[in-house]
This record gives C-alpha cells, sequence and structure tokens, in this order.
C-alpha cells in the first residue's frame, strides 16, 4: 500500500513559503542599510576598480536571491499541489462519499521583491586635502587622485552582509533540508523528485549566505587597505615632511580623506624643492600601494553560483500540475531530449501533462471565427496559467485586415525583455531551449510567404521544456502544436 500524507505535502510547501517570507524580510532590511552607502569607493583608479568588482557581485547576488524567493513560492505551490492531488485521487476511488472533497490549502499570492544597492563608485574626488592654513600645498605635487574611499560606509557595508551572513541565517539555513527528510517518507515518485529541488534549493540558501560573508569581508578588506594607507603609509611620510620642514604639522584624517598642512616655518626655494619631492614620495606610496592591492585582490576566488543559480531557476520555473500523478509516471517514461507535438502524441497525453492549460480557449470548439484566430491572445495566455494565472483568452474581433502590431502585444505581455529572432526551423528551437535547461519556454511564430515573398499569415504556439523534454503546445486548440512546415521561422523566449 502506498503510504502518502498529504498533510506533510501541504506542511513542506508551508516550510517553503515561511523561509521565503524570511529571506524577503533579512533582505529588504539590509539593503535600506547599503542604500545609505553610495560613493564608498572612491574615485581613484584602484576605487572606481574595486567599486566595479562590488557593484557586479552585489548585482547578481540580488537577481539570485529575487530569484530564489520566487523559485521558493513555486516550488512551495507546487508541492501543496501535489498533495492536493494525491487527495483527490484518493476521494475519487472512494465509492461512496460522506461529502463535497475539501478544499486544497491556500497558496500566497507571489510578492513583489525588488532589492537594490546603489553605486558604490563616487567620492570627494580627492582623498589628500591641503589645509586652509598650511603654507605650503601638497597635494597639488602629488599628481594623481589619492584614495578617497569612505570607510564608515565600508564599515557600515560589511556590518549589513555579515548580518546576513550570521545573525539572520538562524532563520534561513536547514529549514528545506529539514523539510525535504520529512517530505522523503511519503511513498511516491512526485516525493522523491520534490524532495531533491528542496535540497537543492537548501544548497542555494547556503550559497547565498556564504557570498554575503563574502561582502562582508571584501568591504572589511577594503576599509582595512585604505585605514592602512591614511594612518601608517602616508601619515609617516607627511611626518617625514614637516620634519624636514622644521615645521608644525596640520593633519585631519576623515572617513574619506586626509587635511594636511605645514606652518610655523620659514618658506624658501629649498623647501619648494623639499615638497615637490614628497610630493612625488606620495604619488609612488599610492602606485605601490594599488599594485599591491590589485595582486592581493586578483588571488581571490569568487564563489561559484553558477550550479545554484540554474537549481533556483529550475525551480522558478516549476508550475502547478508538472507533477501531477497521472502525468508523473508517463513522463518519465520519455527519452532525454525527444520533441512531443500532435506528430507522436495524443490529446489524453496532453491533458495528463498539462492539465493546467484545460479550457484556455473554451470557445474554439463552436467554430466562431474570433476563436479560431486568436493565437496571439492564446500563446499569452498559456504562459499566464503556466504562471499559475486562472486567464482565458480572448476573442479577437477584427475580422476585415491583418493586425501586424500583435508581436508587440505579446512582447509587453510575456516577453520579459526578449525579442522575436529569426531561426531555422524546429530544430533549432529545441536545442536552444535543451541548453537553457528544465523550465526554459518560449513562443513559436510560424510564417507562411506569398509568392512574392511578402508575409501571407501565421501561427503562433508555445513550446516548454520539461524535465529535458521538449513539448510544443497550442493553447487555441488546447492540444499539442501541429508543427507544419512553415516558409519561416520566429522565435521568442519568455524566461
Amino acid at each position: 500500500m502506498v503510504n502518502i500524507d498529504f498533510g506533510s505535502y501541504y506542511a513542506v510547501g508551508r516550510a517553503c513559503f515561511g523561509l521565503e517570507d524570511a529571506l524577503q524580510t533579512a533582505f529588504l532590511t539590509e539593503t535600506r542599510t547599503l542604500a545609505d552607502c553610495s560613493g564608498m569607493a572612491g574615485v581613484d583608479e584602484a576605487g572606481v576598480a574595486w567599486g566595479k568588482a562590488y557593484d557586479q557581485r552585489v548585482t547578481e547576488l540580488l537577481g539570485m536571491v529575487s530569484n530564489l524567493g520566487e523559485a521558493l513560492e513555486q516550488l512551495g505551490g507546487v508541492i501543496v499541489q501535489a498533495g492536493y492531488n494525491h487527495y483527490l485521487a484518493e476521494y475519487s476511488s472512494i465509492v461512496d462519499h460522506a461529502g463535497a472533497p475539501t478544499a486544497m490549502p491556500p497558496v500566497p499570492t507571489p510578492s513583489c521583491r525588488i532589492y537594490g544597492s546603489p553605486p558604490s563608485a563616487g567620492g570627494p574626488s580627492d582623498g589628500l586635502r591641503d589645509d586652509a592654513k598650511s603654507l605650503i600645498r601638497l597635494a597639488d605635487k602629488v599628481g594623481l587622485p589619492v584614495p578617497d574611499g569612505d570607510t564608515g560606509k565600508l564599515q557600515t557595508s560589511a556590518d549589513a552582509w555579515n548580518r546576513l551572513h550570521t545573525a539572520h541565517s538562524a532563520n534561513l539555513s536547514s529549514v528545506l533540508k529539514n523539510a525535504a527528510g520529512v517530505h522523503q517518507r511519503n511513498d511516491s515518485e512526485d516525493a522523491q523528485r520534490l524532495s531533491q529541488k528542496l535540497l537543492d534549493l537548501q544548497v542555494a540558501v547556503d550559497d547565498v549566505l556564504g557570498a554575503c560573508g563574502d561582502l562582508s569581508t571584501f568591504c572589511a578588506n577594503q576599509k582595512s587597505a585604505l585605514d592602512d594607507l591614511r594612518h601608517k603609509i602616508l601619515t609617516d611620510i607627511l611626518k617625514e615632511l614637516v620634519l624636514a620642514l622644521g615645521a608644525d604639522m596640520l593633519l585631519t584624517v576623515a572617513t574619506s580623506f586626509l587635511t594636511f598642512g605645514a606652518s610655523a616655518f620659514v618658506g624658501t626655494v629649498a623647501t619648494e624643492g623639499i615638497v615637490a619631492t614628497f610630493g612625488v614620495r606620495v604619488a609612488e606610496a599610492v602606485k605601490t600601494w594599488s599594485a599591491a592591492k590589485r595582486l592581493r585582490e586578483s588571488q581571490v576566488v569568487v564563489r561559484d553560483l553558477s550550479k545554484s543559480r540554474a537549481a533556483v531557476l529550475e525551480a522558478k520555473s516549476l508550475r502547478r500540475g508538472a507533477f501531477s500523478p497521472a502525468g508523473q509516471a508517463e513522463l518519465a517514461k520519455l527519452p532525454e531530449g525527444v520533441a512531443i507535438s500532435s506528430a507522436n502524441a495524443d490529446k489524453a497525453l496532453f491533458d495528463k501533462f498539462f492539465p493546467e492549460l484545460a479550457n484556455i480557449n473554451p470557445m474554439y470548439k463552436t467554430g466562431e471565427w474570433g476563436f479560431r484566430n486568436n493565437c496571439q491572445s492564446c500563446v499569452v495566455s498559456v504562459e499566464e496559467r503556466l504562471a499559475g494565472n486562472e486567464v482565458t483568452a480572448v476573442r479577437r474581433s477584427d475580422q476585415s485586415a491583418y493586425d501586424f502590431t500583435w508581436p508587440d502585444d505579446v512582447l509587453n505581455s510575456v516577453g520579459n525583455g526578449n525579442s522575436f529572432h529569426q531561426v531555422s526551423g524546429y530544430k533549432e528551437i529545441e536545442q536552444q531551449l535543451l541548453d537553457a535547461g528544465p523550465g526554459s519556454r518560449g513562443i513559436v511564430h510560424g510564417a507562411w510567404l506569398d509568392e512574392n515573398g511578402l508575409y501571407d499569415s501565421g501561427h503562433v504556439f508555445d513550446v516548454i521544456n520539461r524535465d529535458g523534454k521538449i513539448f510544443y503546445v497550442d493553447g487555441q486548440t488546447g492540444n499539442w502544436a501541429n508543427l507544419q512546415d512553415y516558409s519561416g521561422f520566429e522565435f521568442l523566449r519568455t524566461n
């Protein structure tokens, strides 16, 4: 007898939703702190290089965190749906029902998560300034920008990233590992597959926390290097200068610059020469410091997030119904890389694999022109259904002329910044999706040309990579797509 605990499916789904909420709370809190740290890198060459590397790492990490939140919501929803599917299967097997089946537990509405960090480049533009009371102008003699990174902001950033790495980790680490342990007790194939996806996302969470720790160290090291330059290297040189001049030193060390001057001495031609010499020494010290810093940073191994990022994107692309008990066994039997269309599959298999696409264009069967020529609306509706949104295609109203603006409507709705591009045919489309991995999707535009090579008519339909298998689906007919030998092809990646 198969042992399935519907309640454990629901509990594991709630664990995913709870982790997503904790993740969002933590990053929203700390990115607000980071918002006050713009311009912390400085405008000197070393600061700009450091800032570019920092900004790139932060952008990649926050993008992954946003995707991770969506992946947790999607995976949680799929697990809850799978549990409910098992419940309905058992309910249907009972001859005498005491009442109607209970409703599926609620799944959270997708939330908006945009995390940002301001550019780190910028600063006061000069890390060495002449004191207003000074009798010399050393800064003019240096000839290059002295590093002006803001050590106060760097410390604030280091602390924020460290809190994400440590303080918030209590609410983020091990949650999915524990949930997977619970889920694996269910004696079903989908439970084992979904448990592995839970473990994959746990690795992604751990990688995110580790990357936060790496960024904390990156900021702390930059602050330490600037402190060393200002408090030791440059200060020692400036002390030597005032000693050579027999002067009193005017020195203030701020978070992003030094203010220096010399007073109470008699200026001569000789003192001008001394100041010029020390200007060169300051410049050489900055160059040596910058070179040593570049060498240290070149030896830092940046954490590779590519494997976790792929797991996150795969989980994010999951759709409720993708792991229904009726379709999962059939899906597992299909060979890797196979392409499924109307040429090799029937309607019964379509209904098993894509129950979420049922009645997406319900008026098609009436034969009315507006519902048999509305493929542009149908491809958008397929994307929406796969995203878990209950929508249906709308009727095309204008029968008198071809609407050449339809691509804009599709792109604005589901293009995600991408565009249609020409491809050679189905094989190229399939290879693109196989290279992109499970969960990748797109829209195919097949075009017929007239005898003059001008556009005559066409059709659009969806294509999906599910578990390494390619499925061509036609939302207009509610069935597999008919892969006709069109005159030309265009393809739009929708995710």
